[in-house]
């Protein structure tokens, strides 16, 4: 205990020794020079004040210089080419008496610039040491300004002793401290030693023998020792939970996959069995009158019944694509074209609906991205505009160009979403109610899978209120 104290005690003391001491010789030494420094900066900033004032009638400005002598104590003089005073400060008016610049004794002189110098002086009559700047104005009038160094050393000599003061009674109140700290520092290290030794063996009948002649180092052999069998016993679990975890991992991967596969399928293959369906019906039904009508419907059929093949194998790597193993090819299409024969492919269901819809669409635009994507992207829009359009049945497809890519946006008059909503609305099987209909905000797999698509790509994507209604955009 003793040995932990007097090492306390000497670095205690010893730093606050040595702080008073360096500030002491700070102050002797440098703390002067600053302060002339600092005083040569101000009397040469008050300088150029009084040189833009750029006239000779300084009695006219006797508040401003009045103001500029009693924020540092300096003492003013401007005298013109004949040494005729112009202007005095008020301590050296003498009352009908002819102003005079007073004497002074130089000891030193610094030249600055060709206007002014700074000149160490000595006051002839009272003794006091001056710096004085000395030059001349712009108007040609000579000036002086002077401050006092005397009460430089006065205060230094002031706050040394006060310096002194505080450092004795702060050093003894570190020594009290320092006892202090000493005994409730060293009993809690006494007790944790002696659990720490019982903890390395996990045996708390086996007694360590120390070498070490202090509590500190003491401490430090049975931490070392312990810190060896904890690290042999932490890594063994650190592997195995790493296996754990591992497994873990992989067991929750993959029920997640398969619980997304299996809805992103049944999402996804609803709405072309749906188109599907309704113009297997119309073909029954001899809806399509024409030849050319009845081959529009068998292409269509033909070409989802195509497209879900490729819509399953699509919703495999679209699930592994979340795990960073996806590649997104593109190809370079006309997109106007393509745009079109999505549209083209809702003409019954819109028509149904009676939605009067409009598109605004550049014709013959040549674009590289990825059919297949955005296929699968404005499908969904499409439908989600269709199935939870409002009674003023409006709807509308455009595209737009913005910097270097293209934004596909799809309106439909909706009430608007919360804005609480907005966000929520891409998460998967997101309702805002049972009903699912649009203007409650309720949505399913096809806004999530949207998302995954569009930020696999680093593309943008989302939804906005507008007048009368949303619109869905997505960058291609």
């Amino acid at each position: 205990m003793r040995s932990i104290r007097a090492k306390l005690f000497l670095q205690i003391g010893g730093l606050f020794l040595f702080i008073i001491g360096l500030l002491l010789l700070t102050n002797n030494f440098l703390l002067q020079i600053y302060f002339v420094n600092q005083q040569k900066d101000t009397v040469e900033e008050y300088y150029q004040l009084i040189n833009d004032l750029n006239t000779s009638d300084y009695l006219s400005q006797r508040a401003f210089l009045n103001q500029l002598e009693t924020s540092v104590n300096v003492d003013i003089f401007i005298s013109d080419s004949n040494d005729v005073v112009l202007y005095q400060s008020r301590s050296y008016d003498i009352p009908g008496g002819t102003p005079a610049i007073p004497e002074i004794i130089i000891t030193e002189e610094e030249i600055i610039n060709d206007n002014y110098s700074f000149i160490y002086a000595t006051d002839p009559h009272i003794g006091y040491k001056l710096l004085i700047l000395e030059g001349t104005l712009d108007t040609g009038d000579n000036i002086q300004i002077r401050i006092p160094l005397d009460t430089i050393r006065r205060n230094i000599d002031i706050f040394n002793q006060f310096l002194l003061y505080i450092g004795i009674v702060s050093f003894l109140l570190s020594m009290m401290l320092a006892y202090l700290v000493s005994n409730h520092f060293t009993n809690p290290i006494r007790k944790i030693n002696q659990i720490a030794k019982k903890m390395k063996e996990l045996d708390f009948s086996n007694d360590i023998h120390i070498k070490s002649k202090d509590e500190i180092g003491e401490l430090a052999i049975t931490i070392t020792e312990l810190s060896n069998e904890l690290e042999k016993t932490i890594k063994d679990l650190s592997n195995q939970n790493v296996i754990l975890e591992k497994e873990m991992n992989e067991n929750i991967k993959l029920s997640q996959r398969r619980r997304e596969l299996l809805n992103n399928v049944s999402h996804e293959l609803k709405t072309p069995l749906t188109l599907m369906q309704g113009y297997a019906e119309g073909l029954k039904l001899n809806i399509a009158t024409s030849n050319k009508k009845r081959d529009f419907y068998c292409d269509v059929i033909m070409d989802e019944t195509v497209k879900m093949n490729q819509l399953v194998e699509e919703l495999l790597e679209l699930d592994q694509s979340e795990f960073g193993d996806r590649q997104f090819v593109e190809t370079e299409t006309n997109l106007s074209y393509f745009l079109q024969k999505i549209i083209d492919k809702f003409e019954k269901p819109i028509q149904d609906k009676k939605i009067a819809l409009t598109t605004n669409i550049p014709k013959n635009i040549k674009y590289k991205f990825g059919t297949m994507n955005n296929d699968r992207i404005l499908t969904n829009y499409i439908t989600n505009a269709i199935n939870y359009c409002d009674k003023h049945l409006k709807m509308s497809v455009t595209l737009k160009k913005q910097d270097d890519t293209y934004i596909v946006e799809v309106f439909n008059t909706s009430d608007h979403f919360k804005t609480e909503d907005i966000e929520k609305i891409w998460d998967s099987f997101y309702k805002v109610d049972k009903s699912r209909h649009r203007a409650s905000g309720g949505h399913g797999l096809g806004l999530a899978i949207v998302k995954a698509i569009q930020e696999k790509q680093h593309k943008a994507y989302g939804v906005k209120n507008v007048d009368h209604g949303v619109v869905f955009y997505y960058e291609v």
